[in-house]
C-alpha cells in the first residue's frame, strides 16, 4: 500500500515538473519600472516587494506573503544542496580512507564524488512542486537569452502596456545549470588523495638476516624482503599501509613464519620494522648547523624494544646514511638535521650502555 501510495506522489511531482508552464517572452526595456500593486504570482493585494534580476537590469516585483516565500524557496534550496555537497565532500573525503582502508584512491575518489554531487543533483532535477493558479518559483525572471519571462497570470494581471503581450511560449519552470557543484567536486578531488595520504602512513621493513623474506600485513602479501646488512639509503621495503592496528608476518621461503607482531600504524608518522634483527641497534643522530646550531654538536638517541617495531619520533631527513659534515658558516641560518642509522650493537658500545 505504501509503495502504491509513493508511486502515485513521485508520478504527479513528475507530471508538475516537466509539465511546462505558459510564459511570455517580453524584451528587458519592454517591463515597466513601476509594476502594479497585486502579487505577481496569485494576484490578490502584494504586502512586500522583492529586487529581481541582476545588476544591469532589475525590478521590484510585488508577492504576497505566501507567494514570496515560494518564490524564495529555489534560492533557499540552492544554497542548502551546495552547502550539503560541501560538507559530504569535506566529510567524506576525511572518514573514507579509514573506513575503507585496502581500497585504492580511485575508488574511493569515485565514490566520494557520487556523494558529493548528489545534493546538487536532487535539488537540480526535483524542483519544489507548484500549486494550482501559482508559479513554481519567482514571477519574472531573466534568461540566458537576455528576454524576460512573464507568467500568464502576471500578463493578465495588467503588469504591461495595452497591446504588449508578448510572444507565448511554453516551457519547463527555471531550471538552472550545475556551476554550483564545481566547487564541492573540486574541493573532493584536492582533499581526498590529502586525507588518503595521510591515513595510510609510511612503513620501511628491514630484512638484516641471509636469507630472503616474504612480509604479509593483515594476510596480504607485500612482497619480497630482500637481505641489507649493511646500510643504505634504498635498503628495505618501502609501503603505504593503512593507520590503526596490523599483524605483520614475515616467512621464509618455505612458508614458515619467522617473526610476527602486532603493530600499531599512526597516521601522519613514520615507520620502521627490522624483524629477525636483535643483534642490531637503531639509533637516530641529529646535528644542528649555521646559526640554529645546539650547544651539543651532535645527539644520539638509541631506539629500543624487543618487538623491532618503531614509530619513529621525528622527522628523518637521512635514511641509513651517516650525516654530512659540518660547516663553519656563522652566517647561515642553518637547522637541524635528523639521520637513522644502524649497525651491530658490539660496534656501538655507547648505545648498549
Amino acid at each position: 500500500m505504501w509503495g502504491a501510495r509513493l508511486a502515485r506522489y513521485c508520478a504527479r511531482r513528475y507530471r508538475v515538473w516537466v509539465s511546462p508552464e505558459r510564459v511570455w517572452l517580453h524584451h528587458a526595456s519592454a517591463v515597466p519600472e513601476i509594476l502594479p500593486s497585486q502579487c505577481a504570482c496569485c494576484g490578490l493585494p502584494a504586502s512586500q516587494v522583492s529586487a529581481e534580476g541582476d545588476s544591469g537590469w532589475q525590478r521590484l516585483v510585488p508577492y504576497c506573503d505566501y507567494c514570496l516565500g515560494h518564490a524564495s524557496r529555489p534560492a533557499t534550496r540552492q544554497l542548502g544542496a551546495w552547502l550539503a555537497s560541501t560538507l559530504l565532500a569535506v566529510t567524506a573525503s576525511a572518514t573514507f580512507p579509514l573506513i575503507w582502508p585496502w581500497s585504492s584512491w580511485a575508488i574511493q575518489l569515485i565514490v566520494v564524488l557520487l556523494l558529493t554531487v548528489t545534493p546538487v543533483g536532487l535539488e537540480r532535477w526535483w524542483p519544489p512542486s507548484r500549486a494550482k493558479g501559482h508559479v513554481a518559483a519567482k514571477a519574472l525572471w531573466l534568461g540566458s537569452d537576455g528576454l524576460v519571462r512573464l507568467p500568464t497570470r502576471a500578463v493578465a494581471n495588467g503588469w504591461l502596456p495595452a497591446g504588449r503581450t508578448g510572444q507565448p511560449r511554453r516551457e519547463p519552470g527555471r531550471r538552472r545549470d550545475g556551476r554550483g557543484v564545481i566547487f564541492p567536486l573540486a574541493l573532493a578531488a584536492l582533499l581526498l588523495p590529502v586525507f588518503h595520504r595521510l591515513h595510510h602512513p609510511p612503513l620501511r621493513v628491514l630484512n638484516l638476516s641471509r636469507e630472503v623474506l616474504s612480509l604479509e600485513v593483515d594476510g596480504r602479501s607485500m612482497g619480497t624482503l630482500q637481505p641489507s646488512s649493511s646500510e643504505s639509503v634504498s635498503a628495505g621495503l618501502h609501503l603505504r599501509l593503512p593507520s590503526g592496528s596490523r599483524q605483520l608476518l614475515v616467512r621464509n621461503q618455505q612458508g614458515a613464519v619467522l617473526a610476527e607482531t602486532r603493530a600499531e600504524l599512526l597516521s601522519g608518522a613514520h615507520h620502521l620494522y627490522a624483524p629477525l634483527s636483535p643483534h642490531q641497534c637503531f639509533w637516530i643522530e641529529q646535528m644542528s648547523y649555521g646559526r640554529a646550531k645546539h650547544p651539543k654538536a651532535a645527539m644520539n638517541r638509541a631506539l629500543g624494544g624487543h618487538t623491532r617495531f618503531w614509530v619513529l619520533p621525528d622527522s628523518i631527513d637521512i635514511w641509513f646514511a651517516p650525516l654530512p659534515q659540518e660547516v663553519a658558516d656563522g652566517m647561515s641560518s642553518g637547522g637541524v638535521v635528523s639521520a637513522l642509522r644502524h649497525a651491530l650493537c658490539v660496534d656501538v658500545p655507547e648505545l648498549t650502555r
